[in-house]
């Protein structure tokens, strides 16, 4: 007795899912290393199984198609093939999973059964990430021109890489380059491209770039790229002066000196100083230039005029002057220079001269005088001379000298010109020559027409006329031709030939003509010839006919060109009347618009001769047979009708051997187009019963048609074959044995093949009359119907007979005939007699008899038994050997022996029962009884068997333990339980073990192994907790245990079932995250970039919030959301910079990273922060603007201004200063405001007044030291120098800066000069040419301050106005001016300091 403790509950024999084995490696390798692996179904299904594979990462591993199981091939196993793939990213070793599921539309019992799992780890091939930059191509250079270098990845990202070259300063520009993870094999080009800033640099400053790399986590980690050092970039600006447009020679004009030519003028580069560029004029007799426009406003009276290019943004702004022409009277047209020469302190541009080299065009025109032309209208019939044009030419002005004067005709085919006939100097044709003498002398131009071969209608032709040699003023001289006309009088036409040779259907003859023009044609002529009726006769010309200009060669217009037709043989017969034929012409595409409009009509009628005959024509007909295949033969005309031909079929006989088809009309119809198309005729064989043999016979045709050849055809016959299907015989039916018990009989029927001629009559005889009789003895086959008819059945019985002995089976014969015919039918007599075989069955049998046994059972002991008895006795002992099919389960002795005295008693036989530890179950085996030896009558008998069970005590099952505890995913903690087999297995049993959350928790192995003899002891599995990186706390999975495999039957059929064992993972993940900053932001544009990536997968997306300590130098996104499934990714966020106006230097911000919000585990987690600098862009510059002087006159004050570049954080102090204060006196310090920076600041220089003579005196006025602001502070004093005028002498008129204290008018300089246009002894000029600002504080240049002296005393602190309303129209904007004097418009506007009644003049 043994007891089996069981553990876990057996969950359903039979589940239904999915089983695998056999996992030949977790690992695939990248390198396209493989694996295997074995699946079948665990029960057998009713309807076809698909079970669905599906790789977790298929960059990572892939595998076969679907695996389709059915009721014969579900226990088969599966090999399933998994490809490690080459995904080409340095990512290491990356596990991944197989899964395997029920597909849809498979058997309902297994849909819904649980997944199989298959984990496994693809094995890096050792990609590794690096970034490859190449060599620079070139140094770098403006203009353009710059370094190119390449980049590529050496694998395949997961994410984008941006990879990007920062200059270290200004002098060039930053750029990137992007990789998608396709395109990590391209090479891309990246450039060092330099800022062109437009200043001559002969000493480039240096500079280095260095590589950015972000995106790809992988690669942004990775060392940056080695830095291109020692750049500079090659400067393309030299100074000089250019114009933006010039003057061709005699695009000026002497008669237009008022128009005002401008030249505009440009620096080609952005100089350190201001740069003054004065205008003159190489010869003044020919023109003057000036600074603009006098009709826009006032110019001086000198034709020497200077404008100043600044040293700053406004560089490029072109100068525009006018230069206007003079008319000198004289016929000369020297060449003249305008000359433009710069002043400047910048040493590039200093002394730069440039040329424009004009000439005007003169008041005198020269012309052509043509006095009269006597005839335009010409003919062709004039060619003979009997009428001509002339012409009287003469120059219009007197020429330095000679004129050669050519003449030409456009089309000398029509109009020549006789007279001048010889051509002179450099003309080709008839020429004309003009001196100072005879220039006014009329010279006659004759013209004659001439006659051609075309018709070409009226043709228009130009008599030209052209200067080639002679003074300038006449060469290139446009002169209207003369125009005139040539009548025409020819007529265009075709001629044809005669046709030469016969045209005859038999042989297909050839015949020919020619064709040709009767004038020469305007362009090529090209026709094409063709039938009018192909089927009669066709053209063998295979292109078309082109007739040219020309006279000879053989596509000469008056050249024969020849054309060959060919008869053509048709299937007609026209012997009654043969049909006209022509040639058609059709004109092809050509320009000739006189032959275009010609008639081109056919040749004359030709005629083939006929060779056909009218016929009908069939194929040979084949054979009708009575019963089957009927005779097929086809009917067609040998020649084309020309009206419909009927044919007509009939068959004529009272008793015919065929008839015509039902499936067939009996008239066949055949038109012009279906003549030669055959068409079927079928005859069906008619059976008669009779053995008559084959017998030949006629069909009739009938032929009627409108065509009278057919007609005439009338009727004939077609021979028909039919074949005989009847042989004369007898028909036999079938039969059964007789018996001797009963005893029983058998018949069969007979019945004649064919009918006979006359009755015929059939004897019936049994070869063994102690086995059988038959009745009736005579058969009688009659003509007539009835029961004795030929072709009704007659019934012959065969009576069995019983003779007592046991001999076996007996075979006999019952014989029919010969037959008779008293009547004399000539074919059944000849018959031979015909044997039916009969077998009549022995009813003595010897069997014995097996009673049935009752079942054993293991567990319960005792045995079992069955009895034997003999039916018939026997002659001799009998002996039956006996046996079991199972002697493990049951046994017997090895035989029976039964004595002939004992042939009728029962006979007892014991069953011994076994027992075993193996879940076999019931088991069914046979006992075997026989076969018997001994008396020879029972050899023949074969054994006997009885089945019964022998009913099992074992169930096989598997017991699992309980689980030791817990598992861990900090160092991966492990828990054990036991698992062994509840009966002995006939063969090894190998036990699968799965975990349903790999995530959590993974089996040391994954199999164990139970072998027959060794089946008690139990087997030890080991759980280790996995650390899945989630949030996720403790985790409950399950460790299931089911048979994977084993040739035992009973374990075999617990595949599917599943033991299970619950488990708890606990969990020791804890969020955070990772942020890693790029560079510092610029104020230039240069932006800059951070990551946040997570450290752990959320269960939910985490919300980041950012923010900038100083949105004024850089700004980020108000957030960034990481979704779960994203965690293993870095974000990306762009930091973008701000640019101010400010000189703030290099300004540090804070970038806040949180708080953080969404997944409640990464809520709690505090803020992170990291400082960046944006990097200035300001440079500090100020900018001194001297005035005039001042004088000792009272008000004799100057200004100056100074402005600033950029704006400061705080109010700058300037220091001023004059080297000598008994000149004169400046305030020794002003305030710029940061809000007040960007306009100009006037500064009033106080003239001091002395009482010496000592003429003007030069001091100087400096400009800093700056304090404030911090970065002012570094800045340089400026120094420049005024002078004092003395007012101690006689009073004259003074350099700009000063204003008279007694008048209240000015006289302003508006050229900017400083110069007084003859002022009075009494008068001063007040400085004017300054450059105003707008409201918004921008300069412009576009504009001029003029205002009226002070009164005087009025104090004037400051110089500079603001202007109120710029308007550039006095139209419009202007509409509340003071006043619109000569077209300028004035707008009012307040100085700062207090003064008013300024005015705002606008060029």
């Amino acid at each position: 007795v043994r007891a089996f403790a069981f553990v876990a509950m057996l969950q359903g024999m039979d589940a239904q899912g999915i089983r695998t084995r056999n996992l030949a490696s977790p690992n695939t390798g990248e390198d396209g290393t493989e694996t295997t692996f074995e699946v079948r179904l665990t029960a057998q299904p009713t309807a076809v199984v698909t079970v669905v594979m599906v790789s977790s990462d298929t960059t990572e591993g892939k595998l076969t198609s679907p695996i389709v199981f059915d009721a014969t091939n579900w226990k088969a196993w599966v090999v399933v093939t998994v490809t490690g793939q080459d995904d080409e990213i340095a990512d290491g070793d990356v596990p991944y999973s197989v899964e395997l599921s029920i597909g849809p539309g498979s058997d309902s019992g297994f849909v819904g059964a649980s997944t199989k799992t298959i984990n496994l780890n693809n094995v890096d091939n050792g990609d590794s990430a690096a970034i490859a930059v190449g060599a620079l191509s070139a140094m770098p250079a403006e203009g353009g021109n710059d370094g190119k270098f390449t980049v590529k990845l050496t694998s395949r990202p997961s994410d984008p890489v941006t990879v990007c070259a920062v200059p270290s300063s200004d002098e060039a520009i930053r750029d990137c380059v992007t990789f998608a993870p396709s395109e990590y094999e391209t090479t891309k080009e990246g450039v060092v491209k330099c800022n062109d800033d437009s200043a001559y640099e002969p000493t480039p400053p240096t500079f280095s770039v260095d590589f950015v790399v972000t995106g790809d986590t992988v690669y942004s980690s990775l060392p940056a790229p080695a830095s291109f050092t020692g750049l500079s970039c090659a400067d393309d600006d030299t100074p000089g002066l250019r114009f933006e447009s010039n003057y061709a020679k005699g695009d000026l004009h002497e008669s237009a000196p008022k128009v005002c030519n401008e030249i505009s003028l440009l620096i080609t580069s952005r100089p350190t100083f201001d740069v003054r560029v004065c205008a003159s004029v190489s010869n003044d007799a020919e023109g003057k230039v000036v600074r603009t426009n006098p009709n826009k406003f006032p110019q001086p009276s000198s034709t020497d005029v200077c404008q100043t290019f600044q040293a700053n943004n406004k560089w490029k702004n072109r100068k525009v002057f006018c230069l206007f022409t003079k008319n000198d009277g004289m016929n000369t047209l020297p060449e003249y220079d305008v000359i433009f020469t710069a002043t400047s302190g910048d040493s590039n541009y200093d002394g730069l001269e440039i040329r424009m080299t004009v000439q005007n065009i003169g008041a005198d025109v020269p012309m052509i005088i043509r006095s009269y032309t006597s005839f335009s209208g010409f003919h062709e019939r004039h060619a003979d001379g009997s009428k001509t044009s002339q012409t009287q030419i003469q120059l219009g002005t007197q020429p330095t000298a000679n004129v050669e004067l050519c003449l030409t005709s456009s089309d000398t085919t029509e109009l020549v010109i006789v007279d001048p006939a010889s051509s002179c100097g450099s003309c080709a044709s008839s020429c004309m020559m003009f001196t100072a003498s005879n220039w006014d002398e009329p010279q006659t131009m004759e013209i004659e027409s001439r006659d051609d071969d075309m018709e070409d209608g009226r043709i228009t032709v130009e008599i030209g006329f052209a200067v080639l040699t002679g003074p300038s003023i006449y060469r290139g001289l446009v002169i209207d031709p003369i125009i005139m006309t040539n009548g025409d009088g020819d007529s265009g036409g075709y001629i044809f030939s005669a046709l030469t040779g016969e045209l005859k259907e038999e042989g297909e003859t050839e015949a020919e003509f020619t064709v040709k023009l009767n004038t020469e044609p305007l362009e090529p002529v090209t026709i094409c010839p063709s039938s009018s009726d192909s089927s009669e006769m066709i053209v063998d010309t295979a292109d078309c006919l082109t007739f040219t200009k020309s006279r000879t060669g053989t596509d000469g217009w008056n050249v024969g060109q020849t054309v060959t037709v060919t008869a053509v043989d048709d299937a007609l017969d026209e012997s009654g009347a043969l049909p006209p034929v022509r040639v058609d012409f059709v004109a092809g595409a050509f320009a000739d618009w006189v032959y275009r409009s010609k008639k081109l009509g056919p040749t004359s009628d030709f005629f083939v001769e006929d060779n056909d005959q009218a016929e009908v024509i069939w194929t040979t007909p084949s054979p009708a047979y009575e019963i089957g295949t009927p005779s097929t033969f086809s009917m067609s005309l040998k020649t084309e009708p020309s009206e419909a031909v009927t044919v007509t079929l009939s068959i004529e006989s009272d008793d015919p051997e065929g008839i015509i088809s039902p499936s067939m009309s009996p008239i066949l119809t055949f038109t012009p187009s279906t003549w030669s198309t055959p068409q079927p005729v079928t005859i069906d064989g008619v059976d008669d019963e009779f053995d008559d043999g084959d017998i030949q016979w006629p069909l009739n045709v009938v032929v009627t048609s409108g065509d009278e050849q057919y007609n005439a055809i009338g009727q004939f016959h077609i021979d028909i074959v039919t074949v005989d299907d009847e042989i004369a015989g007898l028909s036999i039916g079938s039969h059964s044995p007789t018996l001797e018990n009963g005893p029983t009989s058998t018949s069969f029927s007979v019945q004649l093949n064919t009918l006979p001629l006359e009755d015929v009559f059939v004897a019936v005889v049994s070869t063994d009359l102690t086995e059988g009789t038959v009745s009736p003895a005579i058969l009688t086959f009659t003509r007539t119907a009835g029961s004795e008819a030929w072709n009704e059945p007659h019934v012959v019985t065969v009576d069995g007979q019983d003779d007592s002995l046991a001999d076996g089976h007996i075979t006999y014969d019952v014989t029919l005939g010969p037959p008779t015919s008293p009547g004399g039918d000539p074919l059944y007599p000849a018959l031979a007699i015909v044997s039916v075989r009969v077998t009549n069955m022995d009813d003595d049998v010897p069997s014995f008899t097996v009673s049935i046994p009752a079942d054993t059972r293991e567990d319960l002991g005792g045995d079992s038994s069955f009895t034997v008895t003999l039916d018939v006795e026997p002659v001799a002992p009998v002996t039956l050997a006996m046996g079991s099919s199972h002697p493990e389960e049951g046994t017997v002795p090895n035989r029976l022996i039964i004595q002939p005295a004992d042939w009728n008693q029962v006979h007892t036989v014991v069953i011994t029962r076994k027992d075993d530890y193996i879940d076999d179950g019931d088991v069914e085996y046979t006992i075997t009884v026989g076969p018997p030896t001994g008396a020879p009558e029972y050899l023949k008998l074969g054994a006997q068997t009885r089945t019964l069970k022998n009913i099992d005590n074992e169930d096989a099952g598997i017991s699992v333990s309980a689980i030791s505890g817990n598992t861990f995913e900090l160092g991966s903690g492990k828990a054990t339980f036991t698992v062994g087999l509840t009966s002995q297995p006939r063969d090894p049993v190998t036990l699968a073990l799965t975990s349903n959350d790999t995530s959590e928790g993974r089996l040391g192995d994954s199999s164990l192994v139970f072998l027959p003899e060794e089946w008690p002891t139990r087997g030890t599995v080991t759980v280790t907790g996995w650390d899945d990186s989630l949030l996720d706390g403790n985790v409950g999975y399950q460790i299931s245990a089911e048979v994977d495999s084993s040739d035992d039957a009973v374990y075999s059929a617990l595949i599917g079932t599943f033991y299970t064992v619950d488990v708890v993972n606990i969990d020791d993940d804890v969020p955070s995250f990772t942020v890693t900053q790029g560079g510092n932001t610029r104020e230039d544009g240069t932006d800059s970039s951070f990551s946040v990536k997570l450290n752990r997968q959320p269960n939910d997306p985490v919300v980041f919030a950012l923010q900038s300590s100083d949105t004024t130098e850089a700004t980020v996104p108000n957030e960034v959301v990481i979704k779960p499934e994203d965690w293993t990714v870095g974000h990306d966020v762009t930091i973008t910079a701000k640019d101010d106006t400010l000189l703030d230097g290099d300004v540090t911000y804070t970038i806040t990273v949180g708080p953080l919000t969404g997944d409640a585990s990464y809520a709690a987690l505090s803020a992170e922060t990291f400082e960046l600098d944006n990097i200035d862009d300001e440079v500090f510059a100020f900018t001194v603007t001297p005035g005039g002087n001042t004088s000792e006159a009272d008000g004799g004050d100057s200004s100056f201004t100074v402005q600033l570049n950029v704006q400061p954080v705080s109010p700058v102090t300037i220091a001023l200063s004059s080297s000598d204060v008994t000149e004169a006196t400046v305030v020794s310090s002003f305030v710029i405001a940061p809000e007040d920076w960007l306009r100009p600041h006037s500064i009033i220089v106080h003239g001091e007044d002395d009482p010496d003579v000592d003429g003007d005196q030069p001091y100087d006025i400096t400009v800093g030291p700056f304090t404030g602001s911090p970065l002012f502070t570094s800045a340089s004093p400026v120094t420049f120098q005024l002078f004092n005028l003395d007012d101690d002498d006689e009073p004259v008129s003074s350099t700009s800066g000063g204003v008279d204290e007694s008048s209240s008018t000015i006289d302003v300089d508006p050229s900017g000069t400083d110069e007084c246009k003859s002022p009075p002894a009494s008068t001063t000029c007040y400085p004017v040419g300054q450059n105003c600002v707008d409201r918004n504080y921008n300069v412009r240049d576009d504009w001029l301050c003029f205002c009226p002296p002070p009164s005087v005393g009025t104090p004037v602190k400051e110089g500079v106005a603001t202007c109120e309303m710029p308007a550039p129209d006095c139209s419009t904007e202007c509409a509340s001016c003071e006043n619109d004097l000569d077209g300028v418009c004035r707008a009012k506007y307040t100085l700062v300091g207090g003064r008013d009644n300024f005015s705002l003049q606008r060029k």
